[in-house]
């Protein structure tokens, strides 16, 4: 069987365990966000690829055949090797510190997103500017080849704010393009951004 063979039969068990757990194709679609109608076809081609009957379906619910209670079990397995995996992936990630300076008078955007969204790296906030690997400034570095870009935060208002790092760090570019990212929707979008040096600012 190919790779997307084998793909939709795992998908069919894993439904199919979750409309007999629900006992009816109804609740267990509602429980998973798709279509009942979807849910109901899925079971259907799931029962052509084995050739068997699997569920009997009544006003009432749904019952499981032998063979569905059999393939059941299966699908038990199946969730356990996935929560083992998982469990293994989660345990074995490299957790990855990315301490952090901000200058003491920025009022900066919240970072718990960005925590949500790479779990694997940490933030850590340092008032030490020599071991911070990403620092967020709004006077320039002490190191002057630096790059940094000029964000208007206000009609007549501009902020210079130079965000830097050392080594070039894959988690200080993520944590990079996170910030752009806030603070491109505050700034006035009617004059560009400038930059002095368009290669990526490095302290």
């Amino acid at each position: 069987m190919s790779i997307k063979g084998d793909t939709s039969l795992i998908r069919g068990l894993l439904y199919l365990c979750e409309v007999i757990e629900y006992k009816t194709i109804n609740k267990a679609a509602e429980a998973n966000g798709i279509k009942p109608s979807n849910l109901s076809l899925l079971i259907t081609e799931l029962e052509k690829q084995v050739n068997a009957k699997l569920l009997i379906r009544t006003p009432q619910g749904c019952i499981p055949t032998a063979t569905g209670k059999a393939f059941c079990n299966l699908a038990h397995e199946l969730k356990n090797l996935i929560w083992e995996i998982k469990e293994s992936y989660v345990t074995h990630t490299e957790i990855t510190t990315l301490y952090v300076f901000i200058a003491p008078n920025l009022d900066f955007c919240d970072c718990s997103e960005f925590e949500k969204e790479f779990p694997e790296i940490r933030l850590k906030k340092t008032m030490n500017e020599s071991e911070a690997d990403f620092l967020i400034l709004n006077t320039p570095p002490k190191q002057k080849d630096v790059s940094y870009s000029e964000f208007n935060i206000g009609s007549n208002i501009k902020q210079k704010i130079w965000l830097c790092c050392r080594d070039l760090k894959p988690a200080a570019l993520c944590f990079f393009d996170f910030i752009v990212a806030k603070l491109l929707p505050v700034c006035d979008q009617s004059a560009p951004l400038s930059s002095e040096d368009s290669d990526f600012p490095c302290a």
